[in-house]
């Protein structure tokens, strides 16, 4: 339920730099909570985990990896996301290098990822933005883990899915789409942001000159990735979306209540995220302004959204220690007594420190089981039977 970070273009000018590999290149991918995951190095750096963002106008790298990667703060820099401004630096000089691919922007953004990664329950070190997408082709495989990048004009030939039109502007593309409740389509200009996890996210603005869109069955929640906790929205399940042909019915929405704090341009409807996005074979090609999708093996499954209440973060440095954020009331959770700091030590009886926040997240999706949660509160362990169900 998030969006990782636009940085304004226009503030941090980053170069194409130079590139190598003239022929397709495939690496692998990690895929966390619909969110794609690539290795780069940076100078003499060990493999660091960067996310693979179209929804960043520039690259960025966490402020405690520069030293690390030989690299130091410039001046700040200003910047939005999610939420709010943040505090960011402009870093010169990075060579960033995915596999035989090697980019140089101009600069790069310092900005701390403590809350990204607390939030995904593993270390993020960076974010692969603009740089890759304005300078190759980039199709990336959910289901195969593999991120493809071809030299403009040698992809897109032959069956790759639905071509559909996207306009870049500040370096991030977006997509004309239709979204309805019970009456009319209202068209929509969405950002594609592959670097949110959730389904879709309409900006305050734009609910508040279509309110027919709210369902009549929201939860209230508070969100945000790198600036936790800042994003205000009431989530629930818009009618349809439609992406040209592509129809997706009763996807998940988040209507945010951010009003100057979404960091949307006027007339951006809100951005659709990795909970749809992932469910393809993505190609993005922004020299001819399209993105092609192909369905995958998830392009059927649900689209559901957590059953139970509970948001969960995980504790740096091993993200082994995980704590309850927030409990949101009248729903599992709360009736079951779970509280904010409950450290979670077992789920369903198995060691939460050998679980992901991912696969927990996952569990708790499925309305109608019933799990067992041991919790230590107050130097007190307890028990607590949580029975999910169906909450939009």
């Amino acid at each position: 339920m998030r969006r990782p970070l636009v940085l304004l273009l226009c503030l941090l000018l980053s170069g194409l730099g130079a590139a190598e590999a003239r022929a397709a290149v495939s690496v692998p991918i990690e895929i966390e909570q619909n969110l794609v995951i690539v290795r780069v190095r940076i100078g003499a750096s060990p493999p660091l985990a960067f996310l693979v963002d179209t929804g960043a106008s520039a690259s960025v790298i966490a402020a405690d990896r520069l030293a690390e990667a030989g690299l130091a703060a410039g001046a700040g820099v200003a910047a939005t996301g999610q939420g709010g401004e943040l505090d960011t630096a402009a870093v010169r000089g990075a060579v960033l290098r995915l596999g035989p691919v090697r980019l140089a922007p101009d600069s790069i953004a310092a900005v701390d990822l403590a809350g990204l990664s607390a939030g995904l329950g593993r270390r993020i070190d960076g974010i692969l933005g603009h740089e890759l997408f304005a300078r190759y082709v980039v199709r990336i495989d959910y289901d195969r883990r593999r991120l493809t990048l071809f030299e403009p004009g040698e992809a897109g030939r032959g069956d790759d899915g639905t071509a559909i039109a996207i306009e870049i502007r500040d370096g991030t593309p977006f997509v004309a789409a239709s979204l309805s409740q019970s009456g009319e389509s209202v068209p929509a200009r969405l950002l594609v942001d592959i670097g949110a996890s959730s389904a879709l996210t309409l900006y305050a603005d734009f609910v508040a000159a279509h309110p027919d869109l709210i369902p009549m069955r929201t939860l209230a929640l508070t969100g945000g990735a790198i600036l936790p906790g800042q994003f205000r929205a009431r989530t629930g399940r818009l009618g349809a979306l439609a992406l040209g042909p592509l129809r997706f019915a009763r996807p998940v929405a988040n209507f945010s209540s951010n009003s100057g704090g979404d960091d949307a341009a006027p007339g951006d409807a809100g951005q659709i995220g990795g909970e749809l996005l992932s469910r393809f074979i993505a190609t993005y090609d922004y020299r001819r302004g399209l993105m092609r999708l192909r369905p995958g093996r998830r392009y059927r499954d649900p689209l559901r959204f957590d059953a139970s209440g509970l948001s969960l973060v995980a504790a740096a440095p091993d993200f082994a220690v995980k704590r309850v954020r927030l409990v949101l009331p009248d729903t599992p959770a709360a009736e079951a007594g779970l509280r904010p700091g409950d450290r979670l030590l077992h789920f369903d009886g198995t060691p939460a420190g050998r679980l992901t926040l991912g696969r927990i997240r996952v569990a708790l999706r499925q309305p109608g089981r019933a799990h067992r949660l041991d919790v230590l509160r107050d130097r007190r362990r307890r028990s607590i039977r949580l029975v999910t169900r169906t909450l939009i």
